[in-house]
């Protein structure tokens, strides 16, 4: 079990409604530089088996409460099981907030990761 920090974390075992949102919202900062070259992953992993697809978009606004565009998202396929991950890069440029929004009831847990763990399936952000 990977350690994580409690900042980077989008959601917790949350359940998810069908386009609900992340728990949390992670704040880069006003002046952050979150590693230009270094991939950043956001990984979502499953709490529960997926009872139908579910479609996980990375968004992100300039203020925490404002409009929210969208960077990137994948699709889980139905019948995944429990405890699979799934990442996706998460692009340099975006701005201040980040959150996820989920377009399926489901259980999850999300966050970011600079480490794109082996056990994870990676798939591009469309």
């Amino acid at each position: 079990m990977a350690i994580i920090d409690s900042r980077l974390v989008f959601s917790d075992k949350q359940n998810a409604t069908a386009n609900g949102v992340s728990t949390n919202t992670i704040d880069l900062g006003s002046d952050r530089n979150i590693g230009v070259g270094t991939p950043l992953y956001a990984v979502v992993q499953l709490v529960s088996n997926a009872s139908s697809a579910i479609t996980v978009a990375l968004e992100s606004s300039k203020t925490e409460n404002g409009t929210y565009d969208t960077l990137g998202s994948i699709v889980i396929p139905a019948g995944a099981k429990a405890g699979n991950a799934y990442s996706f890069g998460v692009p340099n440029q975006n701005n201040r907030y980040l959150r996820l929004k989920y377009g399926a009831v489901c259980q999850v847990t999300s966050y970011l990761s600079l480490a794109q763990p082996a056990s994870h399936t990676a798939y591009p952000a469309t």
